[in-house]
């Protein structure tokens, strides 16, 4: 369904160009090879050529529409009429979170009077943009003369129209919603309010950036929203939620009977990002999940019975085997099974003044392993045998670690699933056979792509 949207806008075809050009790379990576240097300069070019760039003067008419088709696309739609002729337009975008700014232009006829129609795809996986996204976008106009101005810059929220949206809101805090469910998303803003407190103080983390929750009445409605990152997940899991946390986007079924707790998870994975997304240490699954389960008591019964499970089968991995991104549901299941309940013993029984130094150490930019063994003073794998020999399972053999090219037998499981997808900030997009990505613009996509987090559900048999 197609919608005018008045001045609030975004997206692109796209030029790319990072706020820092630092940000091209992550530390330690390949990428900056000469195809990268090329990019760079590129970039450099199209800065230079943007300095100088005037407003619009107030003798030039302009009107500009943003026609949303979400999740395919928007139309940026300028009529601009001039007495001198214009040779280029471009439509500058930059969603918020992101570190790039995106233009688009088209070829164009030298005119006086311009009325275009640039349409910017936003329904394949490096142009998806998540539901309830602010954006920030202008017009650059060149003329024949080589002066270029820009309009005034304006913005809007990329969403659905075929709902009629409304909205509530509580400092950092706001929840998008449409039909009846009022009721409901005041629980859900409340909850939201509840965790970011709570946990925030026991753990020194707290979001400055504002945070938006995005309620669909069901599965079937947020269905075209949600980014997927197997065909074999959007088959086989139902989800429940989905944090997308560079754009501060929260997305929610508001009829599911555990939205509440979904919405505590998903705000947990949140205020993780916000305290450590300056950090250049690997985060792994396990962990991030765990924290983001931290005392939740909706999947304790599930969780327990799938280690009980893994244990009584030998096949219990170790913490270093969810470091990346499991490939099946099966693994998925327990790797949030496994990353809950070590979180919490390491919690319940060294407390939670050790886990915020544990924070502190990888905000300030120690490794993983190194920040755990300060605050905990011991090694990781010294506190997974204390939590194995807890629960009864086999010790882990410091001298010879896990393979994490050895599948282990999983157990099917019975009940809720989870599934992170995230960038390399958080965790690595490369080195293993996961995850394989060597060739330059597939990698760049990846380091600026944004954070996915989803919290899923087994699907029923038809």
């Amino acid at each position: 369904m197609n919608a005018r949207i008045p001045v609030l806008d975004h997206i692109s075809k796209i030029m790319l160009i990072p706020r820092k050009l630092g940000d091209i790379a992550p530390k330690g990576s390949n990428l900056m090879n000469g195809h990268s240097i090329i990019l760079a300069i590129s970039i450099l070019t199209c800065i230079l050529v943007s300095t100088g760039t005037q407003s619009v003067s107030a003798n030039e008419e302009n009107q500009i529409l943003i026609t949303s088709n979400f999740p395919n696309d928007f139309t940026a739609s300028l009529e601009y009429q001039s007495d001198i002729p214009v040779k280029d337009i471009s439509f500058v975008f930059h969603v918020f979170g992101q570190e790039v700014e995106r233009y688009y232009r088209e070829p164009l006829n030298s005119a006086t009077m311009i009325d275009i129609n640039y349409r910017i795809r936003t329904d394949t996986t490096h142009r998806y943009i998540p539901p309830g996204s602010r954006v920030n976008y202008h017009f650059e106009i060149t003329y024949e003369d080589g002066r270029t101005v820009r309009t005034s810059t304006k913005n809007f929220m990329y969403l659905d129209t075929e709902h009629t949206w409304r909205s509530k809101t509580s400092n950092n805090l706001s929840v998008i919603f449409y039909g009846n469910t009022d009721t409901r998303a005041s629980e859900i803003l409340e909850t939201a309010i509840a965790t970011t407190k709570s946990v925030g103080e026991l753990f020194g983390m707290f979001s400055e950036s504002p945070i938006t929750i995005v309620i669909y009445e069901s599965w079937k409605d947020m269905l075209p929203a949600i980014r997927f990152s197997s065909k074999t997940l959007q088959e086989e899991l139902v989800t429940l939620g989905q944090a997308h946390p560079t754009s501060g986007i929260i997305m929610l079924i508001g009829g599911d009977k555990d939205v509440l707790p979904s919405t505590r998870h998903e705000i947990i994975h949140m205020l993780v990002y916000s305290r450590l997304k300056d950090s250049e240490s690997i985060i792994p699954f396990w962990f991030n999940e765990g924290i983001a389960e931290f005392n939740n008591s909706t999947h304790v019964a599930s969780y327990s019975h799938a280690i009980s499970e893994a244990i009584r089968v030998s096949s219990l991995p170790s913490l270093e085997y969810f470091t990346d991104r499991p490939n099946t549901p099966q693994e998925i299941w327990l790797m949030y099974a496994v990353g809950s309940s070590f979180t919490e013993f390491l919690i319940t029984s060294k407390g939670t003044n050790k886990m915020r130094l544990f924070l502190e150490g990888i905000a300030a930019g120690m490794p993983f392993n190194a920040s755990f063994e300060k605050a905990y003073s011991l090694a990781l794998i010294d506190a997974e045998n204390e939590w194995r020999s807890n629960i009864g399972a086999p010790l882990i053999n410091p001298s010879q670690p896990e393979s994490s090219e050895t599948e282990p037998q999983v157990p099917t499981p019975s009940t809720s699933l989870t599934e992170v997808v995230t960038t390399p900030r958080f965790f690595s997009c490369g080195g293993t056979t996961r995850t394989q990505g060597n060739v330059l613009p597939e990698n760049m996509i990846i380091a600026l792509a944004p954070a996915v987090l989803s919290l899923l559900r087994r699907r029923k048999p038809n």
